[in-house]
């Protein structure tokens, strides 16, 4: 995919800056040996994490998936009155229940960092700074580093810099978007350029084996969307999965790469038939599926909203398509025909909440 938005997570202040926002191109490569994937025509110049709001923490259903995590990781490993780090910790909410929930001291690092509404704690510590060499002399019991490793240009430097930092007792929790679920549910939406890799689960743990890590745990979570890995600092060797592995991970993206221009046809196609009956549409949920579908395909004057529930992105506008971010609340009772629901797995509370404020039409989901 050729002139795509480079970033899903920043977005644009003024319609300006959204239209002359950055582009890149994508060039998906496969490794038949350890089934990593990756865009070989990446620019890790073109993405930056100043000013990235992409917090998921608004949704009620996802808060109980991390306040679940949260409550594993401290019960599992004993973190309790301990040090934590989190590494990428976005506006600090994760780091937050980690140091709530076991009573513990928190370290974050992301340049996008916030302090809680009431301001800073003596528990927790946020550095609006990328984590790199000059903190590897804080160690912790507990290391986090969610979503992070998939976007940077090489995917092994926050793993082998958290391990320099981490004592012998130390373990560390790494989450990734499954490269798996993304192309075998054919999800060309998820196709991002801000991501520069998909892991497969063997991929996943060959890549933490190489950086000296054991594996403890590796699993699927978040509606099976994500992987989640435990790992020790115990050296353990690589090792590639067997072959039929690996050929079932291509044979999953031969089928997704012969499966794009028709999907990309079957919503230009239902687009135009809004168009043609003079029905309009909103869009709920300006993450990366809706600014990949309007990158790829043009609603035209079908669309006539945009809408998220995250503060943060409200009042924004959308790379490149320049459409305006506003809260549900505000289409009072000028709801379209159809709200087209960017991220189905976010599908009934959405629903719900559409009703409670008003719509009467027909719910989309992509």
């Amino acid at each position: 995919m050729n002139g795509v938005p480079t970033q899903d997570g920043k977005i644009w202040p003024t319609k300006d800056e959204a239209l002359h926002s950055p582009v890149g191109d994508i060039q998906l490569v496969f490794c038949r040996n350890c089934t990593y994937i990756w865009n070989s025509v990446h620019d890790p110049a073109k993405v930056d994490f100043v000013g990235y709001e992409f917090s998921l923490e608004h949704s009620a259903r996802f808060r109980a998936f991390t306040e679940e995590l949260a409550k594993r990781l401290i019960e599992g490993y004993d973190v309790r009155r301990k040090t934590v780090i989190d590494v990428g910790c976005g506006k600090g909410q994760f780091l937050r229940k980690l140091v709530q929930i076991g009573d513990n001291r928190g370290i974050g690092f992301d340049p996008s960092y916030a302090p809680p509404p009431g301001g800073e704690t003596p528990d927790l510590v946020g550095y609006r700074d990328y984590y790199q060499d000059r903190y590897t002399d804080l160690s912790a019991d507990l290391f986090v580093c969610r979503h992070v490793i998939d976007i940077l240009g090489d995917p092994a430097l926050l793993p082998q810099l958290m391990r320099r930092a981490m004592n012998g007792k130390s373990v560390a929790y790494i989450e990734v978007p499954d490269g798996v679920y993304t192309f075998g549910s054919r999800l060309i939406w998820n196709v991002v350029y801000e991501h520069k890799s998909w892991f497969t689960q063997p991929a996943l743990a060959f890549l933490l084996q190489k950086c000296g890590y054991r594996v403890l745990r590796l699993e699927h979570c978040w509606n099976d969307e994500y992987l989640g890995i435990d790992v020790a600092t115990d050296e353990t060797n690589p090792t590639f999965p067997p072959p039929s592995e690996a050929q079932a991970v291509e044979s999953t993206l031969l089928r997704f790469v012969e499966s794009v221009n028709e999907t990309v046809r079957d919503w230009q196609g239902r687009f135009a038939r809004l168009r043609d009956s003079d029905q309009t549409m909103a869009i709920w949920g300006a993450g990366a599926r809706a600014i990949t579908l309007l990158n790829l395909c043009d609603p035209g004057d079908s669309l006539v909203k945009v809408i998220d529930v995250n503060p943060g992105r409200q009042g924004l506008f959308l790379p490149r398509t320049v459409q305006e971010i506003v809260a549900p609340e505000s289409l009072g009772n000028n709801w379209p025909e159809v709200v087209l629901i960017s991220n189905p797995t976010y599908a009934p509370e959405i629903e719900a909440q559409a009703r409670e404020l008003g719509f009467k039409g027909e719910f989309w989901s992509l």
